[in-house]
């Protein structure tokens, strides 16, 4: 056999399927990274979406609740923080972490008067309160445990209260 000869053909075949499937993981690489980016300067659309909503009954119809603070479930909370404001489409927050010792206020922001109701953990009811419009309402327990609260201005809405030990 003479060393001029060509390689068998399934030998010269093996080299191109390899350059084939690593261009194919190549391409699946590069595609894959296009697009993610945590640097959004480069976006076209850096304005956030606007919705206008007209006000009407039930609504917060003088935006108190726009600066709602964030808290954390667990972080224990002033009698100053330790307020849920609400109107027929907003709560905030919905979470609530307080000991014995802080009440739990309830402020109505909107423009029609909304019931509140407490729960324990299996259920029982711990209070009911009628909060008026621009009005805060506070309740406060002396046991420490979990509570549910709901607003019949959104009826499918459920919020914590977790109350702790001093």
């Amino acid at each position: 056999m003479s060393t001029d000869a060509a390689p068998p053909r399934a030998l010269r075949r093996a080299p191109r399927r390899s350059g084939r499937l690593a261009l194919l993981v190549l391409v699946a690489v590069l595609s894959a990274g296009v697009g993610c980016s945590t640097d959004h300067a480069d976006r076209a659309d850096t304005t956030p979406p606007t919705t206008t909503i007209a006000a009407s009954a039930g609504h917060d119809t003088d935006g108190e609740l726009a600066d709602c603070g964030h808290f954390m479930p667990g972080e224990l909370l002033t009698p100053e923080q330790a307020v849920v404001g609400f109107s027929a489409d907003k709560v905030c927050p919905a979470y609530i972490t307080v000991t014995t010792k802080v009440p739990t206020g309830f402020h109505n922001s909107g423009a029609v008067s909304a019931s509140v109701t407490i729960l324990d953990e299996a259920g029982a009811e711990q209070a009911t309160m009628t909060v008026r419009p621009g009005e805060t309402r506070r309740w406060q327990t002396g046991k420490a445990a979990i509570y549910r609260f709901s607003l019949s201005v959104i009826p499918t809405f459920t919020g914590t209260i977790e109350v702790h030990e001093p």
